[in-house]
Order: structure tokens, then C-alpha cells, then sequence
């Protein structure tokens, strides 16, 4: 009888010892799933900052040469408006890579004041061209939104980029 229940504490701690190393490895194989999604995602970071530093350097040669062709060609209204338009292309292209370089960097978000009115307003515009005249946006601005509202932004805040389109646009259309 002894015997037998020995052997049967003895069946016990190997079967605890068999769920424990079990356990184990589920912890070991979940972990290396872990590592393996962290190796992807830094990737495909590492990849779009390097498209994002190459694009970067193709819209600097853009933003670089709009201005010359802007002021050789003011005496033609329709290519007056045609290096506008090219101009916010390559804003919208630097707000895009922006973005990017923040995601690649993984930049933190960081609290900061936004005027949800005018980023509405600004967004608005940002989006007319993309989806055509097909399709009408009505705003509003609401009163209770004139206020600045804390929001969590990257540390290139989408608010500054759409604040800076609109002030060069507004700069277009006094001058």
C-alpha cells in the first residue's frame, strides 16, 4: 500500500512538473510571437522613414524651385494658379512625410492647445480636393468649440501643419 501511494505522489509531482513546463513554454512561445511583431513593426518604421527622408528630398527640390517658377510666370493667371496648386500638393506631400518621420520615430504624444473650429475648417479643405466637387462638406463652427481644447497630438501636431496651410493661403489671396 506503501508502495502504491508513493507512486502515486510521485505521478502527482510529475504532472505538476509537466503542466509547469508546459506553462512554460506557452510563456516562451507568446514571448517570441512578442518579439517577432517588435522586429516587424521596427521594419516597417525603419522603412517609412526611409521613404519619408526620400520623399522628403523630392518635395524640397519642389518647394525649392515653386517660388522661381511662381514669380517667372505672374503675368499668366492660369500658371499663376497652377504653381498654387503645386505648391499645396508638395505642403500637403512635407505635412505627409512629417507624419511619417513621427510614426518611424515613434515620437510620443504630447498634449497640446487645439482650436477644433478651425482644424475642422482647415481639414475641410485639406480634403476638397482629394474627394472632388461631387461631394458637399457642410460645417458648422459650434460656439462651445471656439475654445482651445487640450488634445494628445504628435510632437508635429497635424493642428500647426493645417494652421500653416491656411496662413500661407490666406497670404495667397491677399497677394
Amino acid at each position: 500500500m506503501r508502495e502504491a501511494h508513493v507512486a502515486l505522489a510521485e505521478e502527482g509531482r510529475q504532472r505538476q512538473r509537466s503542466e509547469f513546463l508546459l506553462e512554460r513554454f506557452r510563456e516562451a512561445e507568446a514571448n517570441e510571437s512578442k518579439i517577432r511583431q517588435a522586429q516587424k513593426m521596427e521594419a516597417v518604421g525603419q522603412l517609412t522613414g526611409g521613404i519619408a527622408h526620400d520623399f522628403n528630398n523630392i518635395l524640397t527640390v519642389i518647394t525649392g524651385t515653386i517660388d522661381i517658377l511662381a514669380e517667372a510666370v505672374t503675368h499668366n493667371r492660369q500658371l499663376t494658379e497652377i504653381t498654387a496648386l503645386i505648391r499645396d500638393a508638395a505642403e500637403r506631400g512635407a505635412s505627409l512625410t512629417r507624419h511619417l518621420l513621427a510614426f518611424a520615430r515613434k515620437q510620443p504624444l504630447q498634449p497640446s492647445d487645439v482650436d477644433v473650429n478651425a482644424l475642422m475648417v482647415d481639414t475641410i479643405e485639406l480634403l476638397r480636393p482629394t474627394i472632388g466637387d461631387h461631394v458637399d462638406i457642410d460645417f458648422a463652427p459650434h460656439p462651445i468649440c471656439r475654445a482651445h481644447w487640450s488634445m494628445a497630438t504628435s510632437s508635429s501636431p497635424r493642428s500647426s501643419t493645417l494652421r500653416s496651410t491656411r496662413a500661407t493661403r490666406c497670404r495667397r489671396a491677399a497677394g
